[in-house]
């Protein structure tokens, strides 16, 4: 929310403050991953309006700063290695900013990592300067004739040699005290200047190189991922969101209906195929019928073969170690359930193996059951013991013990909470026999 007042030639006041609903800035105007795949003669824009032209010294496909699962543009560092969008993309007389993740395989020579095309200079460049081993984001006096250019250089910070680092380059039009350049080295200002005379570029912008009057120079020799353009000023705290990896939602499927055979991923990507015996239940009559888990309908597994599967892994990489979680709620089947407020978390190794969406079966029940441990139960962890099976910890706090008779080893994933509860719906003892689904909700007691 912005406050504004309204102050008069002799400072005066107004007595009424006016806010405005402010959102949080125009979204990036450009973005090129550079995670295209092998081969690709344009580099895919996120935004849809600014595909560019690959040049035949640009190699997709090797790692970028998040490590194998992760694609970045080698550029060998000849005349070929450039992107090209073709048109111009920024107005470089207003704000903007650009950022990019780059790997410098080479340091001995100036190199150019974005840039904008002008008549004779260009708009801007954000690159690497030999003679004083910075980074450096500067902008010409003019664009005719190299009259020299202002610049704000890196400062206390060593440019390393094959080692990812994030550079973003600020142009604030509207600085109190007069334009302003800003230099950033991964989330930390490294380099201000001012900017005294002001132009506009009308060419294309180019990632690898920069234009000059004898024709394209500073080709990069490296790797670069992730190049972001913006038409307005980043702050501080935009520019380190930039380092981050924001979780994105790859897969949603509601299981309220299964069209031709398959459940609908509300994001619009791959839909979820019911094979064996699977189906979607809906309730008939809302008033009459059990209601469905959430919303409109539910997947109902009989564990004989059933299951759901997308054609390809929603998540793609080639080494995926943790961070990635999918969560369900289990329908009311006999002695086997979940607790009502409880999630499964399930690994799956392939959609061709829906044997590994299971967990090893829970042991037969003993005669008779100890207690959770209570450091487990208070940090809401699962527990095991003598004759238990896997258990699993319940959101909210609550361990979920596996419990129940031996059942055929082709049993899906099922965490039975059978014990009694606390008034805070936390597991507080386990009971002496198995008990039904509907005897054993966690309940106020």
């Amino acid at each position: 929310m912005l406050e504004v007042i309204a102050v008069d030639k002799a400072a005066h006041e107004s007595n009424t403050p006016y806010h405005f609903l402010v959102s949080e800035g125009t979204p990036v105007r450009a973005q090129w991953n550079l995670a295209d795949i092998a081969g690709n003669t344009e580099a895919h824009d996120e935004s849809g309006d600014f595909s560019a032209t690959v040049g035949p010294a640009v190699t997709f496909g090797v790692d970028g700063p998040g490590g194998k699962v992760d694609k970045a543009a080698h550029f060998d560092g000849t005349a070929d290695a450039w992107l090209d969008t073709g048109e111009m993309v920024l107005d470089t007389s207003n704000s903007f900013s650009v950022s990019a993740w780059v790997r410098p395989t080479a340091l001995d020579r100036n190199m150019m990592v974005i840039s904008q095309d002008g008549t004779g200079e260009p708009g801007f460049t954000l690159g690497y300067d030999a003679s004083a081993q910075t980074w450096k984001f500067a902008v010409p006096v003019n664009d005719i004739d190299s009259l020299g250019e202002w610049k704000a250089v890196s400062t206390g910070v060593s440019v390393v040699k094959d080692q990812w680092v994030l550079l973003t380059g600020v142009y604030d039009a509207q600085k109190t005290g007069g334009p302003q350049l800003q230099l950033y080295v991964n989330k930390d200002l490294k380099g201000s200047a001012g900017r005294r005379s002001t132009w506009k570029s009308y060419g294309p912008l180019q990632i690898g190189r920069a234009t000059a009057k004898s024709g394209y120079r500073d080709h990069f020799t490296g790797d670069l991922a992730e190049v972001r353009v913006f038409d307005r000023v980043l702050p501080a705290a935009q520019v380190a969101e930039l380092m981050t990896i924001k979780p994105v939602r790859k897969g949603y499927w509601q299981l309220d209906s299964a069209d031709t055979g398959g459940s609908a991923d509300t994001g619009g990507g791959q839909v979820l195929t019911l094979a064996g015996n699977a189906s979607i239940y809906r309730p008939a009559d809302p008033l009459f019928d059990t209601a469905a888990l959430v919303g409109d309908g539910h997947l109902v597994l009989d564990g004989d073969g059933d299951y759901a599967s997308t054609a390809t892994a929603p998540v793609l990489g080639t080494a995926i170690t943790g961070g990635q979680s999918r969560t369900c709620r289990s329908m009311n089947d006999g002695w086997w359930s979940v607790c009502e407020c409880g999630v499964w978390c399930v690994p799956r190794a392939a959609a061709a193996t829906p044997s590994a969406n299971r967990c090893p079966r829970p042991g037969p029940v003993p005669a008779a059951h100890d207690p959770p441990d209570q450091a487990s139960q208070s940090r809401g962890q699962g527990v095991s013991g003598p004759g238990r099976g896997t258990s699993a910890g319940d959101i909210g706090g609550q361990p979920v013990a596996s419990h129940g008779p031996a059942r055929p080893a082709a049993d899906p994933v099922a965490y039975r909470a059978d014990a009694a509860c606390d008034r805070r719906r936390r597991l507080r003892t386990a009971p002496t026999a198995p008990l039904r689904h509907r005897d054993h909700r966690c309940r106020d007691s």
